[in-house]
Formats: C-alpha cells, sequence, structure tokens
C-alpha cells in the first residue's frame, strides 16, 4: 500500500515537468521553422540594429497618351477678284478741237487774260509777249466790248493735225444787248496725233462778216 502511495506520488511530481518539456521542444520547433530575431537592448548599447522597414514600391501611375491634334481643315485660298475698270474712250481729235475752241472763247469773253494767254503755243508765246496780246483783237476780241458766242464750224487741215475752227461771234451793246457787228472767228489749234501734250493754239484771226 505504502508502494503503490509513493509510485503516484512520484508520477504528480513528474507531470509539470513533462508538460514544460513538452512545451519547449514545441516552441523550439517553431523557431527551427521560423526564426525569430531576439534583441536585448541597454540604455547605453542596443545589441542589435532595428529591423529595416520595407520601403513600399511606387505604385507606377498609368500614361495616357496625348490626343494627336486634329489638323484643321485646308482653306484653299481665294484669289481677290479685281474689278473690271471701266473702259474709258478717249476723246477724237475733232472733239478735242472743239473743246478747246470753246474753252477759249469762254475766257476771252470773261476777259481772263492770263489764262487764255497760257493756252497759246510755246513758239507762239515766244514771237509775241503778253502786253501785246493783250492788246490785239484777233486774240482776245475788242476790248470793253460785250460778244455773244454762236455756231462752231471745223475743218482739218492737210497736216492732220491742225484744225481750223470758225466761231460766230456777234459784238452786242452791254446794255440792252443790240447786236453792233458779226465776226467769224478763226482759231487754229494743234491737236498732236501722237498724244504729246494737250492742244494748243497757233494762230487767230477776227474777220467781220459784213452783216
Amino acid at each position: 500500500m505504502k508502494h503503490g502511495q509513493n509510485l503516484y506520488t512520484e508520477k504528480t511530481f513528474w507531470q509539470p515537468f513533462s508538460f514544460c518539456l513538452l512545451f519547449v521542444m514545441l516552441f523550439l520547433s517553431l523557431i527551427a521553422c521560423n526564426p525569430i530575431t531576439i534583441c536585448i537592448t541597454t540604455p547605453a548599447n542596443s545589441s542589435c540594429s532595428p529591423a529595416a522597414t520595407p520601403t513600399p514600391s511606387a505604385t507606377p501611375t498609368p500614361m495616357t497618351a496625348a490626343p494627336s491634334p486634329v489638323p484643321s481643315p485646308t482653306t484653299t485660298p481665294t484669289a481677290p477678284v479685281s474689278p473690271t475698270p471701266t473702259p474709258q474712250t478717249s476723246e477724237t481729235p475733232r472733239q478735242e478741237a472743239l473743246n478747246s475752241a470753246q474753252h477759249y472763247t469762254s475766257l476771252a469773253m470773261a476777259r481772263r487774260f492770263r489764262a487764255l494767254y497760257n493756252l497759246l503755243s510755246s513758239d507762239l508765246r515766244n514771237k509775241m509777249d503778253y502786253d501785246q496780246f493783250i492788246h490785239d483783237p484777233d486774240y482776245v476780241l475788242y476790248p470793253d466790248s460785250c460778244w455773244r458766242e454762236g455756231d462752231m464750224i471745223l475743218s482739218l487741215e492737210k497736216d492732220g493735225q491742225t484744225w481750223d475752227v470758225g466761231v460766230f461771234m456777234t459784238q452786242v451793246t452791254c446794255t440792252g444787248g443790240m447786236t453792233m457787228a458779226t465776226y467769224d472767228w478763226h482759231l487754229r489749234i494743234l491737236v498732236p496725233s501722237d498724244s504729246s501734250g494737250p492742244p494748243v493754239v497757233i494762230q487767230a484771226g477776227l474777220y467781220p462778216t459784213g452783216n
């Protein structure tokens, strides 16, 4: 009885140690499978370096391709349309001679002698100065008289560029307009055939008609 009691007492005594041994073995097996670093640090010195914290890798940013520029539609340049110039018909030599005779007569009746003198050809002005001109009735009609202009008759001379313009002129009183005398005023006008200059008066003569 005492022997059995001692055996039970021994089993009871070793049971806690067996559990502890089993726990230690289990712990050692876990360490073998997954080693664990145990660091013992003191205030003066650290026996191991802190475990490096893994740096998370940067998530790559997806690259978005820039949209290709859409080419603008090509506009075909349109050439500007220039306005069609209106053709200007040049006056005929006959019309130029007639216009020149009318202009000369109007200036003479208005007593605008300086403008009248400028209508003479350069050759005629070289032969007759201005003072002689303003006193010659063949070129300026009679002074201190009033005149009425009549019809004009044109004839072309043989050179093909000199026109003889006959202007029917009536001398009248300045008061009442009574007829005093009639004249045929001949103006010889040169119209250059090559258009090298304006028409000019090369000769003039005042002839009474006797009416």
